[in-house]
C-alpha cells in the first residue's frame, strides 16, 4: 500500500487539481475556453505555473467581461491523504480569490474512493467542479 505522503501530483504548472477545476468551472460558466486553452503546456512559460496566480488571472478575466461569480462548488475525490480536516481551510482561501466582498462563495467536499477503483487504489484523484456566474448590465442603473 502507498501512502498519501509517497504520492505527488503531476502536471505542466503546478498541479493544483482543486485549483484548477475551479477554473475551469468559472471559464466554462462564462462561456470562455478552458485553461488548456489560455494556458496551453505547450507554451513554456506556464511551465511549474502557480495556480493561485493563474486563478487570479481567470477571475480579473471574467469580471473585465462583466462577470461576478456567485458560487463555486468543488468535489474532490481522493483515496489520501485524507484531508477532510483541511476544507475550512480550503474555503476560506479560494473564496479569498473569487469573491470581491468577502463573502463565502465556495464549498468543497472530498470523498473518499472506499478502496473502489483507481480514485479507491491511490493512483489518481479526481475533481469536479460548478460555477454559477452573473453578467453585470453596466448600461442599467
Amino acid at each position: 500500500e502507498v501512502s498519501g505522503a509517497e504520492l505527488g501530483l503531476m502536471g505542466h504548472s503546478d498541479a493544483d487539481i482543486v485549483i484548477h477545476t475551479v477554473m475551469d468551472a468559472i471559464l466554462g460558466a462564462a462561456g470562455i475556453p478552458d485553461i488548456g486553452t489560455l494556458f496551453p503546456a505547450s507554451d513554456r512559460k506556464w511551465k511549474d505555473a502557480d495556480s493561485v496566480e493563474l486563478l487570479k488571472r481567470v477571475v480579473k478575466k471574467i469580471r473585465s467581461e462583466g462577470w461576478e461569480i456567485d458560487w463555486v462548488d468543488v468535489t474532490l475525490e481522493a483515496e489520501s491523504p485524507r484531508m477532510g480536516h483541511m476544507i475550512p481551510e480550503f474555503i476560506a482561501s479560494v473564496s479569498s480569490y473569487t469573491s470581491d466582498n468577502n463573502r463565502v462563495n465556495f464549498n468543497m467536499k472530498v470523498k473518499s474512493g472506499e478502496g473502489c477503483g483507481a480514485v479507491g487504489r491511490n493512483e489518481c484523484m479526481i475533481c469536479h467542479g460548478v460555477a454559477t456566474l452573473s453578467k453585470y448590465d453596466w448600461d442599467q442603473d
